[in-house]
């Protein structure tokens, strides 16, 4: 019997002559119906590189036009291809679904002339959550014109025991993740907004944003404390710690724009240098932060689960029918406009912004089922 690692180079040799029969400038018909077979044979036996070629011609409709659900299909072959180190397959469900998006939604876009961002109501929005005792600033402005929510996150990155094989390389890393909200949106009915973040680390005594590794003697300390509590809190905690999930304090009851706040930030290889993974978590982590909810598409966690077709608005990333392609769903997937909607309103009125209603996590906000 075979061994992974003589699968693994029959399925490379696969691809790499599958690909040259397939792309070669003066490849006949007969030729491409090799190469995809050799192509397909490798994505089937897991190869990362052919599960990302085969999806994209699966998607594409180059090749495959016969498969029931060819597109799903293919997504979930780039997907996992992905999330096997193809980082162009990120770009490519990225691409897609934002294409997909603008497609169903953009032509209904009205026409607004530059204005002072106004909500649902046609009344003007007012922002300005900026103290001592807010430990993350936001404040909207507009000028020349142009609506800039501006977002102020001072950080303090807490010391653990644990000395971290590259210290730098995890701050940046958690920093390029909160920078990624940065942009330009389109919201409340086709109005354009410019959200920027500004990172400073100056020592404050509530104005700050707490991170924190989760190292080896930081779980100890978690799991002693979670005995202390007992009960069900016990059984969140060590289920965080067990399945290494990262998680953000946001609140001791509830989120508010006062509340403390904290990250704690997982590492899937234990040595937190796996800057990429930590970019995506830190920018989930951050979306809690700044008082999103979590988008979960099935129940989990006692959440009932948002299925395809509950809000048009975010049917254009669904993925596989399995997940949201959307930060709140998959720290990997886009901050999309709604995402931003949403941090608008959780500022406004001072209120955590949520997907999915339960007995504890309040209403459904009021940017989903807009269409936009």
């Amino acid at each position: 019997m075979e061994n992974k690692l003589e699968l693994l180079e029959k399925a490379k040799l696969s691809y790499k002559e599958g690909i040259d029969l397939y792309f070669a400038e003066d490849a006949d018909d007969e030729q491409k119906t090799e190469g995809f077979r050799k192509i397909k044979w490798a994505a089937l036996a897991h190869y990362p590189a052919a599960m990302y070629v085969y999806g994209v011609l699966l998607v594409s409709g180059r090749e495959g036009l016969d498969t029931p659900d060819r597109i799903d299909k293919g997504l979930g072959y780039i997907w996992t291809a992905e999330r096997k180190g193809i980082k162009r397959g990120r770009k490519f469900l990225d691409d897609y679904c934002k294409t997909r998006y603008n497609s169903a939604f953009a032509r209904k876009l009205k026409t607004i002339p530059p204005m002072p961002l106004v909500g649902f109501d046609g009344k003007p929005i007012k922002i300005n959550r900026v103290s001592k005792l807010t430990p993350i600033d936001v404040k909207l402005d507009y000028i020349n014109g142009e609506n800039i929510l501006n977002i102020g996150a001072n950080l303090e990155f807490v010391p653990t025991e644990t000395q971290l094989p590259d210290e730098a390389g995890f701050y940046d890393a958690v920093i390029r993740g909160i920078k990624a909200w940065e942009g330009d949106y389109i919201v409340f009915g086709g109005q354009k907004l410019k959200v920027k973040v500004n990172i400073s680390t100056e020592d404050r005594l509530f104005d700050k944003i707490y991170i924190m590794p989760v190292t080896n003697d930081v779980s100890d300390m978690a799991s002693k404390v979670a005995d202390l509590m007992g009960g069900q809190r016990k059984e969140r905690v060590q289920s965080v710690i067990k399945h290494k999930r990262s998680v953000a304090g946001i609140g001791i009851r509830k989120w508010t724009v006062r509340s403390r706040k904290m990250v704690l930030i997982q590492s899937d290889n234990g040595r937190f240098d796996d800057f990429d993974e930590i970019t995506s978590v830190a920018k989930h982590e951050f979306g809690h932060v700044l008082g999103l909810g979590d988008l979960y598409q099935s129940k989990v966690d006692g959440f009932p689960g948002v299925p395809k077709g509950t809000y048009k608005e975010l049917d254009a990333y669904y993925i596989n029918n399995k997940f949201y392609n959307l930060v709140m769903c998959d720290e990997h997937g886009i901050i999309s406009n709604n995402d931003i909607e949403m941090v608008v309103l959780a500022f406004q009125n001072n209120e955590m912004q949520h997907y999915q209603q339960t007995p504890l996590k309040g209403v459904i906000s009021r940017a989903l089922g807009k269409g936009n």
